[in-house]
């Protein structure tokens, strides 16, 4: 998800609702903290427990280099790694390199 909860995306809501209905054990992550004022009653229902990632890797050195040691020996982590650093001169910031974290 890109924020949670959002008033904007009651949809998403309902449908994540309906899969804990269906039994499904959910973990929802979001790229972002919520920043609407208000919200929709059907997010008071969801009782999915949300993990937000780091707005800036710099934030959270600690978490960042757990993370990186977990998936140093993971399939596709050395290629994703690689074109990372092919592309990343194209555009150097700092939301750039927030992504491959």
């Amino acid at each position: 998800l890109k924020g949670y909860p959002r008033l904007s995306e009651t949809f998403i809501a309902q449908e994540l609702l309906g899969l804990e209905r269906a039994g499904f054990d959910l973990i929802l992550v979001a790229l972002r903290r919520p920043t609407d004022a208000k919200r929709h009653p059907v997010h008071d229902e969801i009782k999915a427990p949300v993990r937000y990632l780091p707005e800036y890797l710099h934030e959270e050195p600690l978490r960042v280099l757990r993370s990186l040691f977990a998936y140093l020996l993971r399939p596709g982590f050395w290629r994703a790694l690689g074109s990372l650093a092919a592309d990343i001169p194209r555009d150097f910031t700092r939301n750039r390199v927030r992504r491959f974290g």
